[in-house]
């Protein structure tokens, strides 16, 4: 990158891109991470917070299905977490609402077609101590050699990466 910057070029600015986007990356997952439960987390905020351009944010998530995308699958991931675990007694259209789902149903049909079970079924699943399975696969953009930033998004949810 410090080349990049001492002495421009087309060369030197491409390979300065993908630590660039490692770094934008990071820096959205965190803001994600840090507002997840928040109602008024959008791409918007994420553009202001990280300061990129929208395009550029979509661009850099376009690996999880675009931003909203990834921060569904984050709120659903959580939801997933906190069914699994006994000690939360809330109910699950409490859990689904305190991470942004406001109608049950949609939720539940979100969930069920991200893991391949119900919101209840996880429940009851976790509740017995036993694994159920995280069904999330990423495509990889352009081919077979996952980038930096792809790995970055894909760690973040605990995905595999898929062909």
């Amino acid at each position: 990158m410090l080349a990049a910057v001492l002495a421009p070029s087309h060369d030197k600015l491409a390979q300065a891109q993908a630590p660039i986007d490692a770094v934008i990356t990071t820096r959205a997952i965190r803001a994600i991470d840090a507002k997840l439960a928040d109602p008024d987390l959008s791409p918007e905020y994420l553009c202001k917070s990280v300061g990129v351009s929208r395009s550029r944010l979509y661009r850099i998530f376009e690996p999880a299905g675009g931003i909203s995308n990834y921060i569904r699958r984050k709120r659903l991931l959580e939801t997933r977490r906190a069914l699994a675990d006994s000690a939360n007694v809330h109910s699950i259209a409490q859990i689904a609402e305190n991470m942004g789902f406001t109608d049950p149903s949609t939720y539940s049909r979100m969930f069920k077609r991200e893991f391949g079970l119900s919101p209840k079924e996880v429940r009851a699943l976790g509740w017995q101590g036993m694994l159920h399975p995280g069904s999330l696969k990423m495509d990889q953009a352009g081919g077979s050699n996952p980038t930096l930033n792809t790995l970055l998004i894909s760690n973040s949810l605990g995905m595999s990466m898929g062909n």
